[in-house]
């Protein structure tokens, strides 16, 4: 289980969202649409030999948009949480044949956080993506 390896492939599968710049770190200056991909904070952060003969990972998307519109920047992260589209977090993570080379499943379980992130000076609208991943 190569953990940066898992990261850069999920954002790698983020970056072909049109327009969405993916990162496996928080920047000091986020640059607009964005998405920060790193290890999930609060609770078991991996689980050792499942059921599935699986490690698995938890991992977190933090999506970062404009705040300057709060109803452009809502709208906006309404298509990233579409389940399906092209503009899908869940669609570009589960679907994604990079990803599914490396790992045994990468589900996305779930959103939360939607609200105003601040970071540096930005303050900006966010949702917080949960991703599970099963590795060999």
């Amino acid at each position: 289980m190569d953990v940066q390896q898992i990261i850069t492939a999920v954002n790698t599968a983020l970056d072909g969202i049109a327009g969405l710049r993916a990162l496996d770190f928080p920047p000091d200056q986020v640059p607009v649409p964005c998405a920060v991909t790193e290890l999930a904070t609060g609770g078991q952060l991996v689980t050792y030999d499942t059921s599935t003969s699986t490690h698995d990972l938890r991992l977190q998307v933090r999506l970062l948009v404009s705040r300057a519109s709060d109803r452009a920047g809502a709208k906006a992260i309404h298509a990233y949480l579409a389940p399906s589209g092209t503009s899908s977090v869940k669609a570009a993570i589960e679907n994604n044949a990079g990803i599914a080379a490396l790992v045994h499943f990468a589900v996305v379980s779930g959103a939360s956080g939607f609200g105003t992130y601040q970071v540096g000076d930005q303050q900006l609208l966010g949702v917080t993506f949960d991703v599970a991943v099963g590795c060999y």
